[in-house]
């Protein structure tokens, strides 16, 4: 090649390589090395939609992926601690199978939030401001349920009110166990006909009537206690009547004190009753109690009781308290045919015999306290020999002070007997305790005794109460091996010796209250 054809062919790459340069700089490109763009036939999987059509719908999230928007701070917070889960959303996914949820005393006012827990059985919502249950309509799985103490004497528009609303616990077809208590309740017709319901606690309202309470056959437990008020117009009110329960069969616990009982015929027919609290009423008669066969516990304290005859050869009955009655001693005629009573309460009468009692041999306690008393003609009367109780060997308490007891003898047959209250009486020598054996705690304050030596090296009193009488030594108390308290202040003492050196002992106290 000639050296001019070789310039030429130099000045046509260089001429070339600028013309390139140039089209690269003015974009050109896809006109030069793209071939123009072809037209593709739609096919049923194409994503771009025909003209005129309607752009599909954005995928919607799962009921249980959405995300409770709490209506109450305080429950969002209680559910929070539930799920340990301090921050961040809470899904319906995440409480639909939450089975029990404790609620108590947390100032909550609102549970609508609540029908996203479509699992729950146990739920207790106590001590709380609400007054809208709606929501509970919704939770069909209940089986537990409280509601006391959600009336809110703050809320100005409940204070004249009939208490809360109960019609959306209708439908809870599977509740067995509810707590109604202080919630000022009047009405109780939407409970009437909860067909599971087995245990109702219902005291502390305002209900008179319990009629409704009929319908519910499957109630083993009942709770009326403290429906006793004042009406504004200075009239009584409370249950009088506890026949519309008589009908369900299968109640083992019927407790309806402090109400306006004065009669309970017809009570045979609760033929499971196992335990009765009638305290604090107007009944004047146990007799109706004589047909129910499977009583154990009768609690019937501040009644207007005269006698306890009814309930002779009564085989089952363990606990029988009939303190603050009226029974005098012919009212305990009878008593001593009980066989299986264990606990017997019959503080506050106008007893001053107790022979009755010589053929209960199975007592364990016995409450014979504050019998004492005057007649009309100033005289005073109470119980002054508890000697027809040493033949029960099995007595653990007995407690009989504010009395007219003047001796003890014989006491000493109560092999068993580890709590003696004697109280308030008239008796000058403890001689009869030398030799009891399971003495725990002495109480004998305000009588005449003048000696404690009896009590040398006793080895079981762990209580000692002797103030209020007239002992002048207590040096015995030194060979007291078990004493851990002792009350001796008004006596005569001449030595505190040995009570300072009780004083200082480890694991002692001076009890003179």
């Amino acid at each position: 090649m000639t050296r001019r054809n070789t310039a030429s062919f130099r000045i046509f790459i260089l001429t070339l390589y600028l013309f390139l340069i140039a089209v690269f700089a003015s974009g050109c490109t896809d006109r030069i090395f793209n071939p123009p763009p072809t037209l593709s036939v739609p096919t049923s999987d194409s994503t771009i939609p025909p003209t005129g059509s309607i752009p599909p719908k954005p995928t919607e999230t799962p009921d249980s992926e959405q995300e409770i928007h709490f209506t109450d701070v305080h429950l969002e917070s209680a559910v929070r601690d539930k799920l340990e889960k301090s921050i961040g959303v809470i899904r319906r996914a995440d409480v639909n199978s939450i089975k029990k949820l404790d609620l108590r005393v947390q100032a909550i006012t609102s549970i609508d939030s609540l029908e996203y827990f479509t699992s729950l059985e146990e739920l207790d919502l106590y001590g709380n401001y609400i007054t809208d249950f709606s929501v509970l309509a919704k939770l069909p799985s209940l089986k537990k349920l409280n509601l006391a103490r959600n009336y809110n004497l703050r809320n100005p528009d409940m204070t004249n009110s009939e208490g809360l609303d109960l019609s959306p616990l209708k439908s809870l077809v599977l509740l067995e166990e509810l707590d109604l208590s202080e919630n000022m309740l009047m009405d109780l017709s939407a409970i009437g006909s909860l067909p599971s319901l087995k245990t109702l606690t219902l005291k502390q309202n305002r209900i008179t009537d319990i009629t409704p309470l009929s319908g519910c056959k499957a109630l083993t437990y009942v709770d009326l206690s403290n429906n006793y008020g004042l009406n504004s117009d200075n009239t009584e009110r409370g249950i009088t009547d506890l026949s519309p329960l008589f009908g369900n069969t299968h109640i083992r616990t019927l407790i309806a004190s402090r109400n306006l009982i004065t009669n309970i015929d017809g009570i045979e027919a609760l033929e499971e009753l196992s335990y009765l609290d009638l305290t604090d009423n107007y009944l004047d008669s146990v007799a109706p109690l004589a047909g129910v066969r499977k009583l154990e516990t009768a609690l019937l304290q501040s009644n207007a009781i005269t006698s306890l005859e009814p309930l002779k050869e009564n085989p089952t009955i363990k606990t029988l308290d009939v303190s603050m009655n009226m029974i005098s001693n012919p009212g305990l005629t009878g008593i001593g045919t009980m066989s299986a009573l264990q606990t017997l309460k019959l503080s506050q009468n106008w007893i001053t015999d107790i022979t009755p009692l010589t053929g209960s041999k199975s007592l364990i306690y016995v409450d014979l306290s504050y019998n004492y008393g005057k007649n009309a003609d100033n005289t005073e009367r109470g119980i002054k020999d508890l000697s027809p109780l040493f033949e029960n060997q099995h007595l653990k308490t007995l407690i009989a002070n504010h009395n007219l007891i003047t001796s003890i003898e014989g006491i000493e047959a109560l092999i068993e007997l580890t709590y003696l209250d004697l109280t308030d009486n008239y008796i000058s020598s403890i001689g009869q305790l030398s030799g009891a054996g399971k003495l725990e705690t002495l109480l004998i304050r305000n009588n005449k005794i003048t000696m404690l030596e009896p009590l040398r090296g006793n080895a079981t009193l762990k209580t000692l109460d002797v103030s209020m009488n007239k002992i002048i030594d207590f040096d015995v108390i030194k060979t007291m091996t078990a004493l851990q308290r002792l009350g001796w202040k008004e006596n005569p003492v001449q030595d505190i010796i040995s009570i300072d050196e009780f004083k200082t002992s480890p694991g002692t106290e001076i009890n003179n209250g």
